[in-house]
């Protein structure tokens, strides 16, 4: 070629294959141009949109064009059909309280105990801790939410950065808007119909409603207590593992405390309460039937449905049986006990040695039944003997009986 040194050839070779100075800055023009106008199809797959994206970066690359990775993130995300749009704003908090999804659920056919129809769900996205509160209506939302702020705000030491709901009207009423802007709390709606957006509240809610629904079922308790099943399984699921969380459950990603197990009970299950001696005169029972409907927060009690006064009290002397429920439609008490068939043991009759010993008469011991004495003609019967058996049957027509 009539180069002398390595760099008169690498110039030589660089000029016949890619071109002069000029005709390389033509064709890194052009795959630039490519590049921006490259949109994806809505037949065409992520990954065969990301493999295209792909080969012009590295031409681009191989004509010293230096792009980052970032870009090209940007540009398949800004490339994408509308269909993946919800994929795209989808993602995860990386500390306590910066999002918090919120839904409510309801109204209820019955009222609760406390006369409340709705309730309430606030999720940490980041440890996916959950809160419930119930309301009696929509209203009554912004004041929970002040509420819930300040009770999570003082318990972390975090503040409260993105909140994600639904459109509905007690979210996005002045006031709701107005405390929110004024607390520096981003608000985040989804589209109108598109529930989808709020995939974590939903989710939730079907879950809560859910295993409510077959703790009730189980136990045959009427729909009154939907409020009290829905605040114990919710107590339950913040002490459960998830696949969300990885080797932890929910409260203790939130507060970092491993919770204990020992004190869970089977819900709606009949107990058995201590009636203080102040609360009650000498003659009196000391005990009182009652529902287990669950766990207190404020104090270390169990919620019992007392049966008599039909009131819901806290209390910390409960003795609780799992295999009892309550039959509401009779008004009485079932116990499942497990049915056991015993087989009946073998007598073997053992014939003495000694023929003229009389019988020893045996003790009978206290564990034993006693035997009733049978009679001689319930022992013995009687047959006719024949002493001389016909040979033949017309010998034996013969014969008159």
């Amino acid at each position: 070629m009539g180069s002398t040194t390595a760099k008169e050839a690498w110039t030589t070779l660089q000029e016949e294959f890619e071109g002069s100075e000029k005709v390389r800055a033509v064709k890194l023009q052009t795959l630039r141009r490519n590049f921006e106008l490259l949109n994806m199809k809505e037949s065409k797959t992520v990954n065969d949109y990301y493999s295209k994206i792909k080969e012009i970066v590295n031409q681009m690359r191989a004509y010293g064009e230096n792009i980052l990775d970032k870009k090209i993130v940007e540009k398949i995300l800004i490339s994408v059909p509308y269909k993946y749009d919800p994929i795209i704003v989808t993602w995860r908090a990386k500390n306590l309280l910066e999002l918090i999804h919120t839904d409510i659920c309801g109204p209820m056919r019955t009222s609760s105990l406390h006369n409340n129809r709705y309730f309430i769900l606030f999720i940490d996205d980041f440890s996916r801790m959950t809160w419930v509160y119930f309301i009696k209506e929509k209203s009554e939302v912004f004041g929970i939410l002040k509420k819930f702020k300040t009770l999570v705000e003082k318990q972390s030491g975090k503040q409260i950065k993105v909140l994600r709901s639904d459109r509905g009207k007690e979210y996005t009423s002045h006031e709701f808007d107005k405390f929110c802007e004024d607390e520096g709390i981003e608000q985040k709606l989804t589209v109108s119909y598109s529930p989808q957006q709020n995939g974590v509240s939903e989710r939730k809610n079907r879950t809560v409603m859910e295993m409510a629904r077959s703790m009730l079922k189980e136990k045959g308790l009427p729909n009154t207590f939907w409020a009290e099943v829905v605040y114990t399984a919710v107590y339950i699921l913040n002490r459960c593992p998830t696949r969300t969380v990885q080797d932890k459950t929910l409260i203790e990603a939130w507060s970092g405390k491993k919770p204990s197990t020992k004190h869970l009970r089977v819900f709606g299950s009949i107990c058995y309460i201590h009636v203080l001696e102040e609360k009650r005169h000498k003659l009196e029972d000391k005990i009182v039937r009652g529902i287990f409907l669950g766990y207190s927060i404020q104090s270390k009690g169990y919620r019992v449905y007392n049966l008599q006064t039909k009131k819901l009290i806290i209390s910390r002397d409960v003795e609780v049986d799992e295999n009892v429920t309550c039959n509401w439609n009779d008004e009485k008490v079932e116990k499942n006990i497990p049915i056991s068939i015993q087989q009946p043991e073998e007598e073997t009759t053992k014939v003495s040695s000694e023929p003229h010993s009389p019988p020893q008469q045996q003790t009978p011991s206290p564990e034993s039944t006693p035997r009733r004495v049978r009679s001689l003609a319930d022992i013995y019967e009687t047959c006719n003997l024949a002493t001389l058996e016909p040979e033949r049957f017309e010998a034996t027509s013969k014969q008159q009986v």
